[in-house]
């Protein structure tokens, strides 16, 4: 014979008399009890707090009661954080109704009060779901418990961050650079008050970056900061080597941020070869003996920014032209881009050594000093 009982609200049924060994125990209800005390919970210190979930059961046999996380939420579907700790209890109901409690520590955590914060919140819940298992299937408690805190203080005392943006040096949030190219990513950040940000710079390279980025560190950032004017945190030159997809990022360790990560992206291009353009000499001649007088005149060569007049000694000094591709100057001038012509100096006269043979040639550079033209080499004797 049956007969049903009210347990809290819920309509529960129970045998009357012997039940069968294939009877089992119901999770019927769960309530949270803060052994600590009051439910106000300072919102600019972490703090912890002691509860006792007590669950109500009815039925026959054994069961394991448990709960794999707890949840931070604003009271509703904003999950603020979890709690990973699996709490548990093994029950045994003998034909009756029976209430299970277990004690759980809880830690309130900086990152959740800063995510608190961040949302405007006045209280927070934690929340818990349980199931019991006691055979091959899992009941669920439905509602879960839950148990709410105040938080008190002021959220301007709280050291976080208020606004965060993340670009390239030239302000891009998108850049294509070529292979060798230097580039770096800044973060701007305000806060809410002096503090120290911890953050550590991030790369995903093209090896990932096709499916689910993988991050690794490029360098880790500890800086005091002020919340009376902007802070850049600059990254280190980062990699363009090979060429694709690249994900860059500030990840922030204290204080912690909520929602997603800022993230940069720039392609590496494969460099194309520089196309150096050739220049005329006009004097002096192939073989001309070096004296004060002996001017050295070129042709204008396009967009160049300078012209420089180079002197090697090759290992050969007969008059003919060489392979003389590689060899390190040991003299030059430089001259202004509207300067056609010029004279050497007694300064570098005297790195060139009486009676030897040089080769010379004249390059044209643009403003960051790469070669973007040059002419022919011909050989000049030093008295």
């Amino acid at each position: 014979m049956y007969k049903t009982m009210v347990v809290q609200g819920l309509l529960v049924m129970s045998l009357v008399g012997q039940l069968p060994n294939s009877a089992m125990a119901i999770l019927a209800s769960g309530s949270v009890t803060n052994l600590s005390g009051s439910n106000n919970v300072s919102r600019t210190n972490p703090g912890t707090v002691t509860l006792r979930w007590s669950m109500l059961s009815v039925g026959l046999g054994g069961s394991r009661i448990s709960s794999q996380s707890g949840r931070f939420t604003n009271g509703g579907s904003l999950v603020l954080g979890v709690n990973n700790k699996i709490i548990s209890k093994v029950i045994v109901v003998d034909n009756r109704t029976i209430t299970e409690t277990i004690n759980e520590t809880v830690r309130i955590p900086r990152s959740i009060l800063y995510a608190a914060n961040r949302q405007g919140l006045t209280q927070i819940t934690y929340v818990r779901g349980f199931t019991d298992c006691p055979a091959t299937s899992c009941n669920y408690l439905t509602p879960e418990p839950s148990i709410t805190f105040n938080l008190t203080g002021t959220s301007g005392s709280v050291f976080g961050v208020s606004s965060y943006k993340l670009r390239f040096e030239n302000g891009k949030v998108n850049n294509v650079i070529t292979q060798g190219d230097k580039i770096k990513a800044i973060a701007y950040v305000n806060v809410s008050r002096t503090g120290t940000i911890r953050a550590v710079w991030e790369i995903a390279t093209p090896s990932s970056t096709g499916g689910s980025p993988v991050y690794r560190a490029l360098r880790t950032v500890q800086r005091q900061v002020t919340g009376f004017a902007t802070n850049s945190l600059e990254s280190p030159i980062l990699p363009g080597n090979g060429t694709g997809i690249y994900l860059v990022r500030l990840r922030f360790l204290e204080p912690l941020l909520s929602g997603e990560i800022p993230t940069l992206q720039y392609v590496v291009n494969t460099a194309r070869r520089s196309l150096i353009r050739s220049m005329t000499l006009l004097a002096p001649g192939n073989g001309t003996i070096l004296s004060d007088q002996t001017v050295f005149k070129w042709q204008a060569a396009r967009d160049v920014s300078a012209y420089k007049i180079e002197f090697i000694e090759p290992p050969t000094s007969n008059d003919r032209q060489v392979n003389l591709k590689g060899y390190k100057p040991v003299a030059g001038v430089l001259v202004k881009r509207e300067d056609l012509q010029t004279t050497i100096g007694d300064a570098v006269a005297e790195n060139l050594q009486s009676g030897r043979v040089y080769w010379w040639h004249v390059v044209g550079l643009e403003e960051s000093g790469r070669v973007i033209s040059q002419s022919a080499w011909r050989s000049i004797q030093m008295k």
